[in-house]
């Protein structure tokens, strides 16, 4: 018949929940058992098929059908449902709610189960005291014994009062005690959090107020030094004064567009071949990456060093060649040139040899901005295969620049 058939396949995916064997064999069952159900309209039924909807989510660890089946079930009302019932869709939920991190939620849930679970065993101690009761009706010879019977209940009720008013005491000051410790953690993780955000904020403000001045001097003396006093200089000039303003802006933020990163890099190529320094420059980009954003200057700093330093008393004309693409979680930069090869950090004796100021702080500013993300930004500096340096940047979609 219809509806043993669907009672039984409602029991098949019950044993196969609690036994976390043959789970999509037990949702398809759900599913088939929830439909006759519904279509028969028998509340209590569909009450618990949708609690063990639930629990079987959890167990798959499909957290969004499990809040959307959370929102369903929200509104049930428990008239008429056992107590059992509504205890298993109590437990299911403490473990959605501790899932989800809404332990608030949770608790509340638990100390709402207390009184069912009371009942419980309530109803389990009256079923026992009326089955001795029976017993000793039933039995004539121990007719005299029902006036001793009938004073142990008594005992056992002001016994059973005295416990619940013990139990709810002791209840009341454990909720007391979790709900104060709870308020208490909370500040704590709060002022905690604020000390790590200040001192955070104050680091980077170091950084970035480092990265501005190092960047100036090194292109202001560089034009300087190549034309001191030359008239024909006027257009350059103005495209150095407009790049030393994108420069400042830049230095102030934490963050931009990477159109804006590869267009002041663009400028800064150009302002630097129409001065005089023999290199090439390609950039090839795939995909529409223009508005991801990356910290400001990443790509920068690693063009100006291998101009600068990659580049000195090299043989032969330098290169750089700077590709974009996008991957499967977020998007790959190389930076590869042809010049010396660079270790960083390395010690050397060479005054030409970058100190590496400006890496470590591309370094720093990785490292404080990942502690904020599960995704993670990488940099790497490695060799070329023959010659030069080749430089990796991974930057995830999702990422924060955020410190709150």
């Amino acid at each position: 018949m219809p509806s043993e058939y669907a009672t039984l396949e409602a029991n098949y995916a019950d044993l196969s929940i609690k036994l976390n064997k043959d789970l999509n064999k037990a949702k398809d069952y759900l599913q088939k058992a929830k439909a006759y159900f519904q279509s028969t309209k028998v509340a209590i039924s569909i009450y618990y098929i949708m609690t063990m909807e639930l629990e079987l989510a959890l167990k798959q660890n499909d957290l969004q059908t499990a809040a959307s089946l959370v929102q369903q079930i929200s509104h049930d009302s428990t008239v008429n449902v056992p107590i059992n019932y509504q205890q298993r869709r109590n437990d299911v939920l403490t473990e959605y709610y501790k899932r989800t991190g809404n332990y608030s939620k949770a608790l509340a849930i638990l100390a709402a189960q207390l009184p069912i679970e009371d009942s419980i065993r309530s109803e389990e101690h009256n079923n026992y005291v009326a089955e001795l009761d029976l017993r000793y009706k039933n039995d004539t010879t121990h007719l005299k014994n029902r006036i001793t019977i009938t004073n142990q209940k008594n005992e056992i009720k002001t016994l059973q009062l005295e416990i619940a008013l013990g139990v709810i005491l002791i209840l009341g000051l454990v909720v007391y005690f979790i709900e104060y410790k709870r308020r208490v953690k909370k500040n704590q993780q709060q002022e905690f959090k604020q000390h790590i955000y200040e001192i955070c904020k104050l680091k980077m403000q170091n950084i970035r107020e480092k990265i501005s001045p190092h960047f100036l001097f090194n292109v202001l003396n560089n034009e300087i030094n190549q034309h001191p006093e030359s008239t024909s200089e006027h257009q350059r000039l103005i495209r150095l004064t407009r790049l030393l303003r994108k420069g400042l802006d830049l230095s102030n933020r934490f963050a931009i567009p990477l159109s804006e990163e590869l267009d002041f890099v663009s400028n800064y190529v150009a302002l630097l071949q129409d001065t005089g320094k023999q290199f090439t420059f390609s950039l090839h980009k795939n995909g529409n990456v223009d508005d991801l954003q990356i910290p400001s200057m990443m790509i920068q700093i690693p063009v100006e060093n291998a101009i600068k330093h990659g580049f000195a008393n090299l043989n032969q004309t330098g290169h750089i060649d700077l590709i974009i693409e996008e991957a499967c979680r977020g998007v790959t930069i190389h930076i590869n040139n042809n010049g010396h090869k660079y270790s960083p950090f390395a010690p050397s004796n060479n005054k030409l040899e970058s100190t590496g100021t400006s890496l470590r702080i591309i370094y720093q500013s990785i490292q404080l901005l990942n502690t904020h993300n599960k995704e993670k930004i990488t940099f790497q500096i490695l060799p070329g295969q023959e010659e030069g340096t080749a430089i990796s940047i991974f930057i995830p979609y999702q990422y924060s620049y955020e410190w709150q």
